[in-house]
């Protein structure tokens, strides 16, 4: 089974997502790739776990989840222009923790004035900051402590929150749900920009490659597709549509959208190239060395 998870700030989300996953029955070999948050597991036939159970428990942390109804093999990092990992056009404000910054930064400075004004009646809006601000990670961490996850960065600063409230400490108790949230919200367009740049990678690997058959028939066939052996044709101008040696041919390539390397090489029978490279002037055969799911590229990522 595939799915898109969307909400993945930082690595221990997947330790979140697997621990809970690998606790129920008939759920095995769960595989959690953060950078392009996709999740594969298998689920055995007949085991009392059903699909709408994992989507239940994976939406009960706090995450969103979608089928992969892909039916190809792609590179780690492979992202066409119908999946769902696209970028998204919302600005940071838009989003539900952006909107949760700015709600508690406005309850916080009415707060702050109202303190200033009616000293009596501050203490109550910066309690319901708490409140308000608290309450989507106090439920996340007590989804987390029914999946396996006690002792979550959740649970504790809940904890520590509520226990401020408590003792009347509501203004500090505010100040640490409201940078609590900044510090999710940064984790947030941080991975975001992270993956944008996994977005940007995967254009540099064609989506389709010219595979040479046996009696030198040329036919068109997706890059993902191919495999170990197999003999591409790669020509001038074209890029280099996966790891591999060169067979026949000699050509200046520039590696430099993967390597670096500032000025085009030239390569002849016996070298290496690199997918996403171009060739410049020549033209080449190459053997398929590396998968798409293992090329320079996706082990990079």
């Amino acid at each position: 089974m595939k799915y898109h998870i969307e909400g993945m700030d930082c690595a221990s989300c997947i330790g979140k997502i697997e621990t809970a996953l690998k606790r129920m029955p008939g759920v095995s070999d769960v595989q959690l790739n953060f950078a392009t948050e996709t999740l594969e597991l298998n689920l055995a036939p007949g085991a009392p776990t059903q699909a709408s159970d994992i989507e239940k428990t994976i939406k009960s942390l706090g995450f969103g989840i979608s089928a992969n109804t892909g039916q190809q093999t792609v590179s780690a990092i492979d992202i066409d222009s119908d999946n769902q990992m696209a970028p998204q056009d919302k600005q940071w404000w838009q989003t539900q923790k952006g909107k949760q910054v700015v709600g508690l930064g406005i309850l916080m400075g009415s707060g702050y004035a109202l303190s200033l004004l009616l000293p009596a009646y501050g203490i109550w809006v910066f309690a319901i900051a708490v409140i308000v601000g608290v309450f989507p990670f106090a439920r996340k961490a007590l989804a987390l402590a029914k999946t396996g996850s006690f002792f979550s960065i959740e649970t504790l600063m809940s904890v520590a929150v509520l226990g401020a409230l408590i003792i009347g400490e509501a203004e500090e108790a505010a100040a640490v749900v409201f940078l609590f949230s900044i510090g999710e919200l940064f984790e947030s367009i941080a991975a975001d920009r992270a993956r944008a740049g996994i977005r940007a990678l995967s254009s540099l690997v064609p989506k389709s490659a010219i595979l040479l058959d046996a009696q030198g028939g040329q036919r068109n066939v997706p890059a993902t597709s191919l495999q170990v052996n197999d003999l591409v044709l790669v020509r001038p101008g074209d890029r280099v549509s996966a790891d591999g040696s060169i067979v026949q041919g000699a050509s200046s390539l520039d590696d430099s959208p993967v390597t670096g390397e500032s000025v085009p090489v030239a390569k002849t029978m016996g070298d290496n190239v690199f997918a996403g490279s171009i060739n410049i002037d020549g033209v080449l055969h190459v053997r398929v060395e590396k998968t798409a799911a293992d090329n320079t590229i996706s082990r990079h990522y």
